[in-house]
């Protein structure tokens, strides 16, 4: 498959236009290690992300800040100082299918982000957790059929109201697979939790949660 570099300095409406760019040819954007953000959506809706290689960012893979309706689709993320696909105060996004490897957390909602689908997304070897809901304000969020492996921290951290978790994998995570803290009513069905070093399940701090997880938990706290 053919590769096209895309740097800093590429115009790119100029190079979709082009010829350079058919069936079969992937984009990889490469940030060196200096470069922020891949891709920053910021205060826009109806966007899409898809098939891109990103690699090398000191802060995020996709930024998506105060932006809605947008779609992260089928993008290979890897080497990301901070977080793979960053959600900040935003909602009613789709995140599918992205290969995230490599970064602090795989991916992260926070401040007010609601109402995100997250969906069959896999997260390995992150220094912290696999996906993060950060406070009880990210709420309405839905992760189903993700997979978690490797990471240091735990495969799901979710805080927030009324967040679904469902048919999820999370193996070999350092901290455990998953803990569900500040919030209320967050269920949790049939998620697959192996070989956690710390915790199999956590609850604490959390109202009215529901969990049934598969037979392969290693422990199931709650406080």
């Amino acid at each position: 498959m053919a590769v096209i570099n895309v740097t800093p300095l590429t115009d790119i409406t100029a190079l979709i236009a082009s010829d350079a760019v058919s069936p079969g040819k992937n984009a990889v954007f490469y940030g060196m290690g200096i470069l922020f953000n891949a891709f920053i959506l910021s205060d826009v809706s109806g966007v899409e992300i898809n098939g891109i290689t990103i690699r090398n960012y000191s802060i995020s893979g996709v930024l998506i800040d105060f932006g809605s309706g947008n779609r992260i689709v089928n993008n290979k993320i890897y080497n990301i100082a901070d977080y793979g696909i960053h959600v900040f105060s935003s909602s009613a996004n789709l995140i599918w299918k992205n290969e995230i490897c490599r970064g602090l957390d795989g991916v992260h909602l926070v401040l007010g982000s609601t109402n995100n689908r997250i969906i069959e997304n896999t997260v390995k070897n992150c220094y912290g957790d696999g996906f993060h809901s950060f406070r009880e304000q990210d709420s309405d969020n839905v992760f189903v059929g993700n997979t978690a492996i490797g990471n240091r921290g735990y495969g799901m951290s979710i805080q927030g109201t009324n967040n679904l978790l469902l048919n999820n994998t999370l193996i070999d995570n350092g901290s455990g697979g998953v803990i569900i803290g500040e919030g209320s009513n967050t269920v949790g069905i049939n998620n697959t939790v192996k070989d956690s070093r710390v915790t199999g399940y956590f609850v604490f701090n959390h109202d009215n949660s529901f969990t049934i997880p598969l037979n392969r938990s290693r422990q199931f706290v709650t406080r």
